[in-house]
C-alpha cells in the first residue's frame, strides 16, 4: 500500500494540498521548507503516486457535490432562457454553455487525466 511508505508528515502534506492548501500554507503547517515538498514531488514516485490519488479522489468527491445540484442547475438555465426579461446577450451564453457541454464527450475509458503528470494542481 502507497500509504505504509510513506511518513506522517508526508501523509499530512498529501491530506493538506489536496485539500486545497497552498505550498507555503503546508509546508509552514508541516513545520518544513517548501522545497522540501517539491523534493518529495519530484524525487518520490510514492509520493507522487499518493498526491495525484489524493488529487483525483478529492475531484470525484466534488464532482459527487455539483451532481446533486445539477437538476437544480438545469431547471434555472431553462427558466433563465424561457424569461423574456432576460438580456438576450445572457440567452445567449447560456445557449452556447449547453451546447458546448452536449457536445463535448467523456473522456476514453482508461484514460483519467493524473494531476501530478499533467502538471496540475497546487504547486
Amino acid at each position: 500500500m502507497i500509504a505504509s511508505a510513506l511518513n506522517t508528515q508526508q501523509l499530512a502534506v498529501i491530506d493538506a494540498l489536496s485539500s486545497g492548501a497552498s505550498l507555503t500554507q503546508t509546508a509552514e503547517e508541516a513545520g518544513i521548507h517548501r522545497n522540501t515538498i517539491s523534493n518529495w514531488r519530484h524525487k518520490q514516485q510514492v509520493f507522487r503516486d499518493a498526491l495525484a490519488n489524493a488529487y483525483y479522489d478529492r475531484a470525484l468527491l466534488v464532482r459527487e457535490q455539483y451532481e446533486i445540484r445539477v437538476d437544480s442547475a438545469l431547471q434555472t438555465l431553462d427558466e433563465l432562457i424561457a424569461d423574456p426579461n432576460t438580456p438576450a446577450s445572457i440567452r445567449h451564453k447560456i445557449a452556447l454553455a449547453i451546447l458546448e457541454k452536449a457536445s463535448t464527450p467523456p473522456p476514453p475509458p482508461g484514460r483519467l487525466p493524473c494531476p501530478a503528470r499533467a502538471g496540475a494542481g497546487p504547486g
